[in-house]
């Protein structure tokens, strides 16, 4: 004899009850014997819970990426404002590190262990970009770093 439909508030407690006997440990026979359905069933059900897991953690990492990035975002303009007031070269080594993060959070630093071919060396490019840094603080008279700030 089938089972009975359930509501979707019943069907959303169900799943509910077995993600809850699932990450205690129990087996999927012993989940179907409580909630009196078959394995079956259940096996169904952990797959959608899994799923939902998934999806979760994914909006969860996207969320939590968003955030830094917002906070980096305004942390370059405040080191670009004191580089303009200023012209000093430790607001530009601060937006040097805002680039390295926001490029650590995309995962572009992932690029150079994977791609060993020698096509592109980031750290390379990364000693350009601190270069330059180099030459525009020598060129607006913020010197170089090495000396001690006031």
């Amino acid at each position: 004899m089938p089972a009975p439909h359930r509501t979707k508030a019943q069907r959303e407690h169900d799943l509910a009850e077995t993600a809850r006997l699932y990450l205690r440990g129990a087996t999927q026979a012993e989940i179907a014997a409580k909630q009196g359905v078959v394995q079956q069933q259940i096996s169904s059900d952990l797959k959608i819970i899994q799923r939902r897991w998934q999806q979760s953690a994914l909006v969860d990492m996207q969320a939590a990426k968003a955030r830094e990035l917002a906070r980096i975002d305004h942390l370059e303009r405040v080191y670009w404002e004191a580089w303009e007031k200023t012209s000093g070269y430790y607001a530009l080594a601060g937006v040097q590190w805002c680039i390295e993060r926001r490029c650590k959070i995309f995962g572009l630093d992932a690029v150079n262990r994977v791609e060993l071919s020698g096509s592109v060396d980031i750290g390379e490019i990364r000693q350009r970009i601190v270069d330059r840094i180099d030459r525009l603080a020598a060129a607006t008279g913020a010197g170089t770093g090495d000396e001690e700030p006031d």
